[in-house]
Order: structure tokens, then sequence, then C-alpha cells
């Protein structure tokens, strides 16, 4: 028998659904139902390691079912570890008594959970030991593997600390997991012995050990970027310190083993002394190349002797913008051709790209009815489009609503010998090779527009099934034919979404003033598509939906068909 009115309630007190309800209208004996998409959401902080979800199955005029289903939770929370380096008079890391110093101190966050308003504060009780700058520190957000940059902790150690082991004790708190504790064990060496010569008296010759000096090379400390950092800008800034106990000679700085200076062209870096000699911030602006660039710092103190860090920065391409065509057409020329709801359609897309994407009267063109003439469809897509979305990076979306035609050509190169056209406000039936714009010429315009990521959404009205007639039935629409649209969405980062398969009519409605597929398309877009709750809409989660609700809000009589592939998520559309 067959099943009907079925309602699906969730509940769970472990987990929050963003939607605890669907209904479906009717399953046949003996078939399964496309798959239902529950989204839910774990708190982000919590300790159980699964959840119990009620599931209540109710039918009229039939008992229902409740049944309990328990899903696994991987429990994730940021973990950190600090790393240090010493910036001494000296240059050899390593602390003193009497001596002044600057520890540095970088946080990583470990964990696999993104951490929220982090700081890092730092506590020392040994005598003799004094901190002269702030002893707590904001980090804020910091990414699960990410590493923060070079914290500064000036600190004293006077002559009366005692030698040996020096515990810091850092406490890094987090918004939502409180506070770690990590000790950093540090050393300090006691003070070289002063000698005193009274007059009249012979002070003892050092032994030729204690005459020996050994140079020591500069010490560098780079606080951003950070080591694996990525971008989308054309540069990055490059800011720390070099220290050396006799003197900074010079900087030099190379990106991927080109030496440059802070302009470009190759040099030395531009310095400003904060310390005497013995110590020289630098901060410049350092060019970028699309990937990887790694940024190596030389520095040189007065003996000639050298060292070198390294940090790599990624860049990443830059983010394109987005143009958009929207055609809807209720008018025709020929007014035996009029529709109902396709303007509705257009405009209703229109409003989504305005409201959802933020596109202005720069990124979207509207032609609808009589503006939708051949020759400005023509020049909207095949001109402007083209030159506006020059970038690799560029996304486009075409959006037509109205009547499609085929025509029988031995020459076209479908299988079936028919060509396709859609249909411009001022077509003639007798005479689509010159009044229509045939889906060659779009394929064609395709082709060249630079933009690798191009979204034809078709719901039109035509496709074989017709047996040649420009309109099937009264106020309906049909699609192309499979075979034409697979040719179409060839290429990369074509997609193509049309309303229904071959030999299918899609249809419109007078209830919601839509057709059916633009009306859930919209919907899904808004929000109803969006499965993971993330506020994007990738075009599987659209496929999904689409695949789903049209066939049960038709009753069967109208499947959508998405075609195509590209590289990554492919976003259609954001939840405003």
């Amino acid at each position: 028998m067959e099943a009907r009115n079925i309602a699906i309630d969730l509940s769970s007190a472990a987990v929050t659904f963003s939607k605890t309800r669907d209904d479906i209208l009717r399953i046949a004996p003996q078939a399964d139902y496309s798959p239902l998409r529950f989204p839910f959401q774990v708190p982000r902080v919590t300790d159980k390691r699964s959840a119990d979800i009620t599931l209540k199955l109710t039918q009229k005029d039939f008992p229902g079912l409740t049944d309990t289903i328990n899903i696994p939770i991987r429990l994730a929370r940021p973990e950190f570890k600090i790393t240090h380096q010493i910036l001494d008079p000296s240059g050899n890391g390593i602390l003193k008594q009497g001596e002044s110093a600057e520890l540095l101190v970088r946080v990583e966050n470990t964990g696999q959970l993104d951490a929220d308003n982090v700081t890092l504060s730092l506590a020392v009780t040994q005598k003799g030991v004094q901190f002269t700058g702030p002893k707590e520190i904001a980090i804020g957000r910091l990414d699960a593997g990410k590493t923060s940059e070079a914290k500064r902790f000036p600190l004293a150690i006077q002559r009366s600390a005692d030698p040996g082991n020096l515990p810091l004790a850092f406490s890094i708190t987090e918004k939502s997991f409180g506070t770690t504790s990590l000790t950093l064990a540090l050393t300090i060496a006691s003070e070289e012995s002063e000698v005193i010569t009274v007059k009249g008296q012979e002070r003892s010759k050092p032994t030729a050990a204690s005459a020996t000096y050994q140079a020591m090379p500069p010490m560098i400390a780079i606080a951003v970027p950070y080591n694996g950092e990525k971008t989308a800008s054309e540069s990055i800034l490059l800011r720390g310190v070099a220290k050396d106990g006799k003197g900074i000679q010079s900087i030099e700085i190379s990106v991927n083993g080109r030496s440059l200076d802070a302009s470009g062209r190759g040099a030395k870096l531009r310095t400003s002394d904060s310390g005497g000699n013995q110590q020289r911030d630098f901060a410049e602006s350092i060019p970028l190349q699309t990937g990887e660039n790694k940024i190596t710092i030389t520095t040189f103190n007065l003996d000639n002797l050298s060292t070198k860090e390294t940090v790599t920065v990624f860049r990443e391409s830059k983010k394109g913008s987005i143009y958009a065509a929207v055609i809807g057409i209720n008018k025709y020329k020929d007014a035996s051709l009029n529709l109902q709801y396709a303007r509705n359609d257009g405009e209703g897309f229109a409003s989504y790209l305005k409201t959802n994407m933020g596109l202005d009267n720069d990124h979207i063109f509207e032609l609808y009815d009589e503006q939708a003439t051949e020759r400005n469809i023509r020049s909207l897509l095949g001109t402007k489009l083209r030159q506006l979305a020059s970038s690799p990076e560029d996304t486009v979306y075409v959006f037509f609503a109205g009547h499609g035609a085929p025509e029988q050509d031995t020459t076209a190169k479908d299988e079936d010998k028919i060509k396709k056209y859609i249909l411009a406000y001022d077509a003639e039936r007798e005479d689509l090779q010159s009044t229509t714009i045939a889906m060659d010429y779009i394929a064609e315009v395709f082709s060249r527009i630079q933009a690798e990521r191009v979204i034809f959404v078709v719901d039109s009205c035509y496709s074989g099934a017709g047996g040649g007639r420009t309109i099937l039935a009264q106020r309906s629409r049909a699609v192309l034919t499979d075979d034409f649209l697979t040719r179409l969405s060839q290429g990369k980062g074509r997609i193509i979404l049309t309303s229904c398969r071959p030999n299918e009519v899609s249809q419109e409605s007078d209830e919601i003033k839509h057709g059916f597929f633009t009306y859930y398309l919209l919907e899904g877009l808004k929000g109803k598509a969006d499965i993971t709750g993330d506020g994007v809409i990738d075009l599987d989660e659209i496929s999904l939906y689409l695949k789903r609700i049209v066939p049960e809000k038709t009753k069967g009589n109208q499947n959508p068909v998405i075609k195509g592939e590209a590289e990554g998520q492919v976003v259609v559309g954001r939840v405003r």
C-alpha cells in the first residue's frame, strides 16, 4: 500500500537541529525515498562522546513509530604549545646575571578546533628577575594549526638573581575552554667575575683558555609573518629585529633566492636603530608571487659573521568579481508566445543576487520583455560579459527564463540533429535562424569568457519533446536535450542547471506565481539547501535539494538536471 502524508520529527538534548521536521507526501509500495537531510550542530563545548536522537514518524490513520539513533561525537578542542627565542646583548641566547634581554614567545594551536579571544600571560616569582613590560598580551583568534606572531616580554636579570633554573609560568586563556598552564624552563648563567688590580700588586696572568675570544654570529627574530602564513595580498609586512653584542653591520632580504631592497629591486633593507648599533629593527612590505614565497633574512655583524632565518608565505589567488546577466520574458512581440511567470523568475533571481550575493548595478544586468531583443541579448552575453569577466578568478551567472525552440537541421552537432534556440522578445516562428539566439552561439560565448566559473541557469520553454512545435501546451515550458547540455557544460568550471529532464514539461504555478524550478531554486539558495549550516550553498547541496523537492512538488513530473564539473567546492549562493 502506498504511504501518504508522513511526518518526520527529530529531537535531541545533545545537539541542535536547524530543521527538526520534514514531510513526505507519498512513498510507493516497496520503494525507497530519497534521503532527507537534517543539519545539526554539536555544541562548541561538550564532554559527550555520543548523542541520542529521537526519531518520530507519524502518518494519518496509522500507528506512529518512535526510535532512537545514537551517533558518535569526536571531541575536539584547542590545544596549545609555545616556542621561544631569547634576544640578549651578547647574542648567544643565554640569560646572565646583570643582563637585560627580550623573550620572544609564539603560541601555536596544535588542536583540531579554532581558538577565540586567546590571551597569553606570564608569571615569575624568582628573586632578582623582573619583567618590565605587560605580563598579559592579547593574541585574539588562533585557528587550528596556526601560530601567532611573536610576542615580546622584556626582562631584567639582576645580579642578585640566583644562577641555575628559571621556570617561567605561562597561562593561555581561551574564551570557551578556559586556561592552559605551560612552564618554560630557562637557565640563568653566572656573571663573569671582574678582576681588580691593586696598585703595587701584579695581577696573575690569565690562562690561555680565558684569553681566547670566540666570535658569535648575530641573532634574528621575525615577528611577522609567521611561517606557513597564507594571504591573497600582493605583498606582506615583514617585521622583526636583529641583535648582536658587538654590532649589526647589515641586513639583507631575498624572496625565493632573489635579493630585494625596499623597492623590490635588489640590495639591502632599510633598518632603524632601537638599541644602538647592537640592535636593529626592520619593517618592510615584501612583494609576493602567486604560490610559495620563501622569505630569507640575512644579517651580518661587525666580525662579518652572518645568520639566516627563513619564513614561507603562500600567496593564494585573488578573489574575483561576480557578474550576472538575467533575462526573463513574459510578453513577446508575437503575443501567442506569451508566458505568465518567466519575468517573475528573472526578477526573483536578480533580487537574490543583489540581496544575498551583494551585486550592484555595475555587476548585474537585466533584460525583461521588450528589452530582451535578440540584439540586446547578443550584446550583453557576447560583448559586455566577456569584457567585464576578464579574470580567471571571476564568476559569471547567466539566467534565462522564457521560450526555447528546436529546429531540424542535418548539420546540428547533437545526435538528434535538432538545433536549439532561446527566443528573444522579437523572435519569429518562421525565421528562427536569424531572429533567435542559437545555443551554439551561447556555447561559443562561454568558451570566450575568461572567467573560470560560469553558471547557466535555464528555466526555459522547449525541447525535442515538442516535435518541432513552438509551444508544447498552454503555459508550459520544456527544456533542452540532455545530449546538448553535456556538450554545453564542457570546459573548466561550466555549470548548467535546467528545470527538468528531456521530454518532461517544466510547469508554472498560479499559487506560487513562478515556475516550480526557479521558485524552489531560490528557496534552496536562501537557506533550505544549506545542509551543513555554514551559510554557504554549494553545487552539491542545491543539486540534492532540487532533485528532491521539485519532483515532490510536481508529483514526479519534473526532475531538474545539473551538468558540469569544477575543481573544489563550487559555491553557488549564500544565505543572508
